[in-house]
């Protein structure tokens, strides 16, 4: 069995794990919350994904296609200075987020001493502001393992050990400290899991990355942030980023706002967590890819070898979601029980939903093929068509025909970016994106 695939196919398993200890903690969470309140979970989740995506100033995916290479090539100069420049970027952009977390809390405890409101009543979203650079530099730490080949380690550590970390701490909290889970129960679990996430991180690097790490803060003062060339990609990525964080959370946020029944934002959020473990199969089989993927793409001479590689890896991808795809919709009422039994109604708007994210994952790979090949400003020009169609056609279907006008308006923008991108990767990259022969 060639590496592709053997590759693929432990990093598949690695994800089921993940996504079990997944689905445990939100049917967990799900029956020791009100519907309502499990909503408002998932969307204080999806607004922490946005906040970090937007405080590393797309830097992971930047780690990945910079100093993966760097490391490659054995160019640790230029390693070193591309870390120093990393950080430097992101010491400004967690000291932009601790003054807006203070100045949320500072109103908050001004409008809770003035009797206006209570301090303990705000979304939950309100509170992961002071979240946001533990989880990002997490993120970051996970994206530097990856870039030295740690593939399994970093899958582990971004799926597995993330769930599992978070689902203990709240089994200990509900047995041992409150029954009842609030805001602070829930805020303090996150904050002790991107801790523990990071310290393990940081002590899983090799030696090698630990000293560019070490010299590259030492370098901090006298780098400057105005490298354009590291500085110019990342303004792109981080705009793809964002879109793609904001396109990924006004479906659920369209239900919050504009559903009829306060709890759909809970069904939704089921449904959510179910289908994510078909977006885990292209985003863990293409892993082993990446390390290689950008300096692959710089070769002309090896498009040849990563099209095998490719056609290997997708023949894989494409059994699994397809698989996958059909017992999620086989079992649909049985999958939705383990969330209680007024969860089933929204088993119309899962089978649709489900339908819709197979299809978009099987064409997910020709985005990352340009992110990789320096097309990032192509990606991000079909990034924002998707978002303006999420924005048109999500919200007006979401407040006619509540949760299955959401999934059935959210199924048909997520096919198209992929898909039009599959025929410019073809077009631009000479490469055929969902090939398996």
């Amino acid at each position: 069995m060639k590496n592709e695939v053997k590759v693929a196919y432990l990093l598949f398993m690695l994800a089921v794990i993940g996504y079990l200890f997944k689905f445990a903690l939100n049917v967990f969470l799900a029956r020791h919350l009100a519907a309502s309140l499990y909503g408002d979970y998932s969307v204080a989740i999806k607004i922490l994904n946005i906040l970090v995506t937007l405080s590393l100033f797309g830097t992971n995916v930047g780690a990945n296609r910079f100093f993966a290479k760097y490391l490659r090539l054995d160019n640790k100069a230029r390693a070193t200075n591309y870390i120093a420049w990393n950080i430097k970027l992101l010491s400004l952009t967690f000291l932009i987020t601790f003054i807006l977390a203070f100045a949320a809390f500072g109103l908050m405890l001004l409008l809770h001493h003035l009797g206006i409101r209570d301090i303990n009543r705000y979304h939950l979203a309100i509170y992961t502001l002071w979240l946001v650079p533990f989880s990002a530099i997490n993120t970051l730490l996970i994206s530097f393992l990856l870039s030295t080949d740690r593939i399994f380690i970093s899958s582990m550590f971004s799926n597995i050990f993330k769930y599992l970390f978070e689902l203990t701490l709240f089994i200990i909290v509900v047995l041992f400290i409150d029954p009842t889970l609030n805001n602070t129960n829930i805020i303090l679990v996150l904050f002790f899991s991107f801790v523990l996430l990071s310290t393990l991180s940081t002590l899983s690097m090799n030696k090698e990355v630990l000293l560019i790490l070490e010299t590259g803060i030492k370098k901090l003062l006298k780098t400057s942030l105005s490298q354009m060339d590291w500085l110019r990609t990342s303004s792109r990525l981080i705009a793809n980023n964002i879109i793609f964080s904001v396109t990924c959370t006004i479906d659920l946020l369209a239900v919050e706002i504009f559903s009829s029944n306060e709890s759909n934002v809970g069904l939704y959020a089921a449904i959510l967590t179910i289908i994510s473990f078909l977006w885990l199969i292209p985003t863990n089989i293409y892993q082993g890819l990446k390390p290689n993927l950008a300096l692959m793409l710089s070769d002309i001479n090896k498009r040849s070898e990563l099209q095998s590689k490719l056609n290997r890896t997708n023949l894989v991808a494409f059994i699994l979601i397809g698989i996958q795809g059909f017992l999620i919709i086989f079992f649909s009422r049985e999958i939705l029980l383990h969330f209680g039994p007024h969860y089933i109604a929204a088993q119309p708007a899962l089978i649709i939903l489900t339908l819709g994210v197979c299809f978009s994952c099987i064409a997910r790979i020709a985005p990352v093929l340009l992110v990789y090949a320096g097309d990032e400003q192509i990606v991000l020009k079909w990034s924002i068509v998707e978002l303006l169609l999420m924005f048109l056609l999500v919200i007006p279907a979401t407040y006619y025909f509540d949760i299955i006008g959401t999934a059935s308006a959210t199924t048909v923008v997520l096919i198209i970016k992929p898909f039009v991108t599959i025929l410019i990767a073809r077009k631009t990259l000479n490469l055929r994106p969902i090939s398996i022969f």
